[in-house]
């Protein structure tokens, strides 16, 4: 299967603000509370996704928006925009119940549209709660060639406690700006606030269940491809993870089932570690993989063939 992407209206022959991947999402300030301790750490999916992104070894850039209190601007792969006499986004995970508790304490200024400068092959949302509005992703649609969202930073709401919840997306903005995606993922766990039938009719959906794999679902089917358990020390990111790793196989030519196989691995990196892993820990993955075809790499998922491909940190 060969991808096919949309033709960008605002592409030239000769651009040089074109880029081939724009990721789109807050940093922000991660509280972690466990059974065992409270920390606070960088977070926020643009993090994971630069990440797997130069891990990857693809070029890249990130659009990003933090306040003068930003405690991690040496740990960024790229500068994010800096702006005065505004706060990070603070996202409190509380993981001491499941599902995960969450809690935003400040909220940095969203994304606009003229915030939205360049071009690009593939557009990547990794919002963390409505700070890329409805109006930017219609810029973004029309600044890009295949545009890619994960659903959380869509239907996420706060409350008048700062506690996060799911909002059903049709009681959303983003609710009219579906068709605009390409790809959409959603989680297991978030699931039952979209309506599957609807919103295949309007993009590709990527379905994801951790270790159980992905079901794809567009207008005509439906399949799924399958994943297998590694152990997770944090789950936080994989799902950013996943999403990048999709986005770069589809770059670099691969088929939407073998790019989602390039997602799965790089989730399972991101979960063997607390925080964002290090770049290096994604070297191995492009290359043990583009060798790999479709069926022997559903072999193995499946432990019916030789593990050609590591998944451990070494």
């Amino acid at each position: 299967m060969n991808l096919k992407y949309r033709k960008c209206s605002t592409i030239s022959q000769v651009d040089n603000n074109h880029i081939p991947l724009l990721i789109v999402g807050h940093y922000t300030h991660d509280v972690i509370i466990n059974s065992h301790e409270s920390f606070q750490r960088l977070g926020g999916g643009v993090g994971y996704a630069s990440a797997v992104a130069a891990g990857l070894n693809q070029h890249f850039k990130t659009l990003s928006k933090v306040g003068d209190d930003f405690h991690y601007l040496t740990e960024c792969l790229q500068v994010p925009t800096i702006l005065k006499n505004r706060k990070t986004t603070s996202f409190v995970n509380d993981t001491r119940k499941i599902p995960r508790r969450h809690q935003v304490d400040a909220f940095c200024e969203p994304f606009y549209p003229d915030d939205i400068d360049r071009t690009a092959d593939i557009a990547i949302v990794c919002g963390v709660i409505g700070e890329i509005l409805p109006e930017t992703i219609k810029r973004l649609h029309e600044k890009s060639s295949l545009l890619i969202a994960d659903i959380q930073g869509f239907i996420r709401r706060i409350d008048q406690t700062g506690r996060v919840y799911h909002c059903p997306l049709h009681e959303t903005n983003y609710h009219d700006v579906m068709p605009l995606f390409d790809y959409l993922k959603v989680s297991d766990e978030e699931l039952p606030f979209i309506d599957v039938e609807k919103i295949r009719r309007q993009t590709i959906l990527l379905v994801t269940y951790g270790d159980n794999g992905c079901t794809v679902y567009d207008q005509k089917r439906s399949y799924h491809v399958p994943a297998y358990p590694v152990f997770a020390v944090d789950s936080t990111g994989a799902g950013d993870s996943f999403l990048m790793g999709f986005a770069v196989g589809l770059q670099n030519g691969f088929s939407v089932k073998k790019a989602i196989y390039l997602g799965h691995l790089c989730g399972h990196v991101t979960v063997q570690s607390v925080g964002i892993p290090a770049v290096h820990a994604f070297s191995h993955v492009m290359k043990a993989l583009c060798d790999v075809d479709e069926n022997l790499m559903a072999d193995f998922v499946n432990g019916q063939a030789e593990a050609s491909v590591s998944l451990v940190i070494d």
